[in-house]
């Protein structure tokens, strides 16, 4: 008798997660090829939406395509990290106003004779970053320099080994992670942080409704993340 009582209860257990599960409503965002090295920020973004009773499905692909599909397709529901330039190619999306991350935009290099320290450093240099993200194309483009572009940043650290770039400007968490750290640094050992940027995330305007109350979750979940700059959005530097 024990055992059947145990059996019917860890059954009602069960019925009820399935029924939870699909009482949720499924959200689906884009974003850039790598941000499982970031793990943090998707863990907690699914958290928020978790909160409001929402699914998040994540779909990887390279910057410039998931830019596309977030502004095209009607099936896509937002960006899931994006710099503020974003507010521009994106039109029909909210960026929710708390900051989600703190990226750090690094120029790698190889060559001894090349010091970076800041972006007005990388004039005169050939330059390659990835296309798409705009925290480093919308700056360069800005500062009027001249620059290549590759898919990913894998792609633009081997143009910089293979001697067909001078400095690949990427963010660096897009490529770096506790594996790998060592070896880049030994593999370009003149490199240096530029800038950092703070990311946001985006929904579509469709769930505008969800907007106060995500971004009431949002200063919990991300209340960690600081970058004081850019609080007030005022008047922020060219993104």
């Amino acid at each position: 008798m024990k055992l059947l009582i145990l059996f019917f209860l860890c059954a009602h257990l069960f019925c009820r997660e399935v029924q939870s599960t699909e009482q949720k409503k499924q959200l689906t965002f884009v974003t850039v090829e790598n941000v499982v090295k970031m793990p943090e920020v998707y863990d907690k973004v699914r958290q928020a939406y978790d909160s409001l009773n929402y699914r998040v499905e994540l779909i990887e692909m390279p910057s410039k395509r998931a830019l596309i599909e977030a502004k095209q397709n009607h099936f896509i529901d937002g960006d899931l990290i994006r710099a503020s330039a974003a507010e521009n190619t994106l039109p029909d999306h909210i960026k929710i106003p708390i900051p989600i991350y703190v990226a750090k935009i690094k120029a790698y290099v190889t060559n001894g004779d090349i010091n970076i320290t800041t972006w007005e450093d990388l004039n005169r240099y050939n330059l390659v970053t990835v296309r798409g993200i705009l925290a480093t194309n919308t700056k360069l483009t800005d500062l009027g320099f001249d620059f290549k572009l590759v898919s990913n940043a894998q792609q633009a650290l081997d143009m910089v080994k293979k001697g067909r770039a001078d400095i690949a400007v990427v963010i660096a968490e897009s490529i770096e992670d506790d594996n790998n750290f060592a070896m880049l640094s030994e593999q370009f050992p003149y490199s240096a942080v530029i800038d950092e940027r703070p990311f946001y995330h985006f929904i579509h305007k469709k769930h505008k409704a969800l907007v106060p109350e995500l971004t009431e979750v949002f200063k919990l979940v991300f209340a960690d993340v600081k970058f004081q700059e850019y609080e007030d959005e005022k008047s922020p530097p060219v993104h």
